[in-house]
C-alpha cells in the first residue's frame, strides 16, 4: 500500500476508505476493513455506477486463485477475476452463480473473458448466457463448449456435440483427479440442462 494519498474519507451505505500509492482499503461496519489494488482495483473504477451499486463494498482482500495464475477480490454482489493474460473481468447475478456451481475457474468454463455483454459472458471453455424461457418468464441458463451463436433452444445433435467437447476439456487433468471427477459431473450437468429430453 505504501504512503497514504487521502484522508479517511465517507463512503455511501455508512463506509469509509482510504487511497494509497498501491491502491484502497475500503471498511464497512458489518464486513470489515478490505483491500484492493491493481488490475482489479482499474477494473472496479472503471465500472459503471449501476455495475458498482451490483457489486457493492469488497468482502475480500484480493487473493490468489487455487491454480496460483490468477487473483480475485469477492464483493457483496458479486466478483473480480484476474489473469495475466486475460486481464481482470466482473462476475455478478445469476451468471456469476451458475458459474460458482460449475466450480469457478476450475470448473470447464475457465477464467471470464469479458464482461456480461447482451445477456451473455464468456470464457475460456464456452459462455453462459441468460435468455427468457418459453412459457415460463424466469431467467434459465444455457451454457455451451463452443462458442458459436445458435437459436434456443438448441437441437439434441448440438447438446451432444458440446458435451463431447466439454469432456476434452476435462482431459486436461488427470482421470484419478477429484478435478478430473467434478469436471466430469459439470458436463453431465451441462448436458442435462441443454436436453432434459435426451
Amino acid at each position: 500500500m505504501r504512503f497514504p494519498l487521502t484522508d479517511t474519507l465517507p463512503v455511501a451505505g455508512g463506509g469509509l476508505h482510504n487511497d494509497f500509492q498501491g491502491g484502497s482499503i475500503y471498511w464497512h461496519p458489518s464486513l470489515g476493513a478490505h483491500e484492493v489494488h491493481g488490475a482489479i482495483q482499474d477494473k472496479w473504477f472503471s465500472l459503471s455506477p449501476e455495475l458498482k451499486n451490483i457489486l457493492g463494498y469488497l468482502v475480500t482482500d484480493e487473493e490468489k486463485t487455487p491454480d496460483q495464475i490468477g487473483r480475485y477480490n469477492h464483493f457483496q454482489g458479486g466478483s473480480i477475476y484476474w489473469h495475466p493474460s486475460l486481464g481482470a473481468h466482473e462476475v455478478h447475478g445469476a451468471v456469476r452463480d451458475k458459474w460458482a456451481n460449475m466450480n469457478w475457474e476450475k470448473g470447464p468454463l475457465g477464467y471470464p473473458i469479458s464482461d456480461l455483454v447482451n445477456k451473455r459472458q464468456n470464457f475460456q471453455g464456452g459462455y453462459i448466457e441468460l435468455y427468457r424461457g418459453t412459457p415460463t418468464s424466469h431467467c434459465n441458463y444455457y451454457e455451451t463448449g463452443c462458442d458459436i451463436g445458435i437459436s434456443h433452444p438448441p437441437s439434441p445433435q448440438e447438446c451432444i456435440r458440446r458435451r463431447i467437447y466439454c469432456e476434452r476439456q476435462c482431459k486436461h487433468w488427470d482421470e484419478w483427479t477429484d478435478i478430473y471427477a467434478n469436471c466430469m459431473r459439470d458436463c453431465e450437468d451441462l448436458f442435462k440442462i441443454c436436453c432434459p429430453s435426451c
